[in-house]
């Protein structure tokens, strides 16, 4: 039906690139929070 991420795909990536990035990223887990590596 939809080609797009859903919000729960996205979450789903966003967790793990935080797990890949432990300690380099700062937030990420809410909408909107900016992320640094």
């Amino acid at each position: 039906m939809n080609d797009t991420f859903t919000i729960d795909d996205l979450q789903n990536l966003w967790q793990k690139v935080s797990l890949l990035h432990s300690g380099q990223t700062y937030g990420g887990q809410n909408k909107g929070e900016k992320i640094e590596y």
